[in-house]
């Protein structure tokens, strides 16, 4: 395809590369020509030329040229050291600041996080889930609570904060999911499912993952609480839908559609959903990024 006559800046491009070239490289380009000049003086050791009335020698006037190449030469060379020493500090400085930024965002991230664990065992609370042990309150050892934020632009869920009644079931497993696997994902698209009586058989419960909610055979077998019974409700801010409550159980009926009626009526609904927007906001892209 004939792509027309060139622009001028097009025309000058390469010569705008080999100046930029020349510049970086001229240190270099003297005191190699030093060696060069050099053999020029011993294959031609008598030879002259007029220069108006004086007769000069080539070889003293090469040997001089050395010299000027060479002092040029080196103090080229002093001050691309002295700019790559320059450049290597900014750098460190840079890769300084860039640790603390980190360092901050996980700091954030940590303190986001226990607002909404907080928030969850409110919720929880509030909706007989979990019962006052002491001065804290703690979830039913047979339930988990997950809160999942939606991202957008990647079309996955990001798992946000997270309670259980067993500590070991807290960890999160993957950093993302498909919006279009497991209860998450009809939760999400029909606003609220509830499952209450899921396979105890462990190999028939994975088959049921595989062949119903969309996983494949290694993620179902990866996944380590084997919920018998659980619950997905959709978060909805007032910019729409943000995130899903997933709320699972190890044992059958466990959750029910009463509990996600709770749940959704909950006073603490609506303040999580806000907090939501703006973990979407900024805390989900580092997230996803990490």
């Amino acid at each position: 395809m004939n792509k027309g006559p060139k622009t001028l800046e097009e025309k000058a491009e390469p010569i705008k590369q080999g100046s930029i070239k020349l510049l970086d490289f001229w240190p270099h380009i003297l005191l190699g020509s030093i060696p060069i000049i050099s053999l020029f003086v011993t294959i031609f050791p008598d030879a002259n030329f007029k220069f108006f009335n004086w007769d000069i020698s080539i070889p003293y006037a090469l040997t001089g040229l050395t010299f000027v190449f060479a002092i040029c030469g080196g103090v080229g060379m002093y001050f691309r050291t002295q700019s790559l020493h320059a450049a290597q500090q900014r750098c460190k400085e840079l890769e300084k600041d860039l640790h603390q930024a980190r360092s901050l965002a996980k700091s954030y991230q940590s303190d986001v996080q226990s607002a909404l664990k907080f928030a969850l065992q409110q919720l929880a609370f509030d909706i007989g889930l979990s019962r006052d042990v002491g001065s804290s309150r703690s979830l039913h050892f047979e339930l988990r609570i997950t809160l999942y934020c939606h991202h957008p632009k990647r079309n996955t869920f990001i798992p946000i904060a997270r309670i259980a009644g067993d500590p070991t079931l807290e960890k999160f497993g993957r950093s993302e999911y498909p919006d279009s696997q497991g209860a998450i994902s009809r939760g999400w698209k029909t606003g609220g499912v509830v499952l209450t009586s899921l396979p105890e058989d462990r190999a028939i419960w994975e088959l049921e993952l595989v062949e119903n909610y969309g996983f494949l055979p290694d993620e179902a077998s990866s996944i380590v609480m084997q919920s018998l019974s659980m619950l997905a409700t959709r978060l909805n801010a007032e910019s729409g839908p943000i995130g899903v409550i997933v709320v699972e159980s190890t044992k059958k009926r466990g959750v029910s559609a009463r509990t996600m009626d709770a749940l959704q009526d909950s006073t603490w609904y609506a303040p999580i959903a806000s907090l939501m927007v703006s973990v979407q906001e900024s805390l989900v892209p580092h997230i996803s990024e990490n």
